[in-house]
């Protein structure tokens, strides 16, 4: 059992979502970069990139989660947790991330709304 799965506070579940990062590099310059959701929780999340980029634990990322395609993302302010890799052959980076602030309580509604959706059928 992965030891990251023994420290969290909150039950996760497998759920595969398109999503959407914005975060500034060090030159302080936005960047976005497109990620899909490994696993998901009330607190945060699993997100594998589509490419690699240069992260720090700790640092602030704006996560966008795609749950319905036909309503607006749940966006949510997050923090990196960990970084690690996928075991694909393509070893893509995964973050797992802290969600720290929704940009709206009705956003924060919407994501435990879609998670509770997801925790009935397991």
């Amino acid at each position: 059992m992965d030891q990251r799965e023994d420290s969290r506070v909150f039950r996760r579940v497998k759920l595969t979502l398109p999503a959407m990062c914005e975060t500034t590099d060090r030159n302080n310059k936005k960047v976005s970069f497109g990620c899909w959701t490994r696993d998901v929780g009330v607190g945060g999340a699993c997100v594998v990139l589509k490419k690699d980029f240069d992260f720090e634990i700790g640092q602030k990322i704006d996560l966008s989660v795609e749950f319905d395609q036909d309503q607006q993302p749940v966006r949510a302010g997050s923090k990196i947790c960990w970084l690690g890799r996928d075991t694909s052959p393509e070893k893509r980076q995964v973050l797992g991330v802290e969600l720290e602030g929704s940009t709206s309580p009705l956003n924060y509604e919407r994501w435990l709304e879609m998670l509770g959706q997801y925790f009935l059928r397991v």
